[in-house]
């Protein structure tokens, strides 16, 4: 990756001046050798992409002295990754969807690079993403993301269905769910102490908009008080 990125930037370096680089790049990074240096680069902890503009402004200021500024260097565009996200700056890396808050398409998105595991996906309401990013311990880590076009993948979510509890509630949900085409994973009821019901199903949808749906149709069942995400 860092041959790549050095090649796309017009960089051309010899092995010493790469360990050099790799060196200098590893101390403000606190990392102690240029082999863990090479390791946060594969996985993620280090993003090139950031670092590269500065490498080339001390690359052209040797080969080319006289030469004007350099202007400033524009973001990188979103690449492509998996399961249909794009992530800024990065290309093809491995994403997974948190359990946490199951993003799903048509929700406000952002990603968490993981030590080892990737890029994770958080709806930007989940409670496990800082309300401020840049006071947060680990402000790099966090990258923008965003849904590319249409997803042609399945996603879990839960509702929390709370209803006036009656005599064939769970039957009447579970035979709208299975009126909708819909795969429940898991379908639970608990009572609450005023005697309402409160179902907790898991099922597979495309989108935000699917979900909608469900829960619109959901909302006609007799008896529903509420029906939110969980």
């Amino acid at each position: 990756e860092l041959e790549r990125e050095l090649k796309r930037s017009g960089i051309v370096l010899t092995e010493e001046e790469t360990r050099d680089f790799l060196e200098s790049l590893g101390k403000k990074q606190s990392f102690s050798t240029v082999d863990d240096v090479y390791a946060a680069i594969g996985y993620g902890g280090i993003q090139l992409w950031k670092s590269i503009p500065h490498l080339k402004e001390e690359y052209m200021k040797r080969k080319r002295p006289a030469a004007p500024p350099e202007k400033k260097p524009q973001p990188q565009p979103a690449k492509k990754a998996a399961g249909g996200v794009l992530i800024d700056g990065m290309d093809n890396c491995l994403i997974k969807f948190s359990r946490c808050c199951n993003p799903l398409p048509g929700d406000e998105i952002i990603g968490f690079i993981t030590r080892g595991f990737g890029v994770s996906i958080h709806k930007r309401s989940c409670s496990n993403v800082p309300a401020d990013i840049a006071s947060s311990p680990e402000p790099e880590r966090w990258v923008n993301a965003r849904w590319q076009g249409e997803v042609n993948e399945d996603f879990k979510s839960t509702l929390e269905i709370v209803a006036n509890d009656r005599s064939g509630l769970l039957a009447d949900i579970t035979q709208q769910l299975f009126t909708m085409r819909l795969f429940i994973h898991s379908l639970n009821s608990r009572e609450t102490k005023d005697g309402n019901a409160v179902i907790y199903a898991t099922i597979t949808v495309h989108g935000l908009d699917h979900l909608t749906n469900v829960i619109t149709k959901l909302k006609t069942i007799e008896g529903i008080i509420s029906i939110r995400r969980s």
